[in-house]
């Protein structure tokens, strides 16, 4: 398929065909197969400048690496993800990285307070203060699985937290 997909210029086809194939190989243990998919993938989501498929294909990649335990390229690919997600005002997206920063920062704990500052504008450094309340309250529950500690934002009773259940 990805051959005649190439042969006929379909390249969102291509790029799909090989995120399907990267994904297989990932279910199937072979982690640098799937990125040597998934990079092919993303080669064409570029240049077709599908920033959506990009954001998802960079997801892939972070997961990817941090499974190999190369923080280094998952901090990259992912924050490439995040600044796609912000741009396009994907929440899913958005979602995604967040899941994957969560990944990250539980085999790199250095990465927690990097991230807690930044996210989610590495430019601004504004942190989780000008997110959606759904949204920072999964931010705390991440924390809270991080550290092992039920955090929440000041001034606000642990009980009335979404995930207070998973903190007691």
């Amino acid at each position: 398929a990805r051959e005649i997909r190439k042969s006929i210029g379909d390249r969102e086809g291509e790029s799909q065909t090989y995120n399907a194939l990267g994904i297989v190989a990932y279910e199937r243990g072979d982690i640098k197969a799937a990125i040597v998919s998934w990079k092919e993938a993303l080669s064409a989501a570029e240049e077709m400048a599908d920033a959506r498929a990009q954001c998802f294909l960079l997801n892939n990649l972070g997961e990817g690496y941090l499974e190999l335990g190369d923080i280094a390229e998952a901090k990259v690919a992912l924050e490439e993800a995040r600044h796609h997600a912000e741009m396009l005002g994907d929440k899913r997206g958005m979602a995604e990285v967040a899941r994957n920063y969560y990944l990250m920062a539980s085999e790199d704990p250095d990465s927690v307070g990097l991230l807690g500052f930044h996210w989610p504008s590495f430019v601004e450094g504004t942190g989780a203060r000008d997110l959606l309340r759904d949204v920072k309250w999964r931010y705390w529950w991440i924390g809270s699985e991080i550290t092992g500690k039920c955090l929440g934002p000041a001034g606000v009773d642990a009980e009335t937290a979404p995930f207070f259940d998973d903190c007691l």
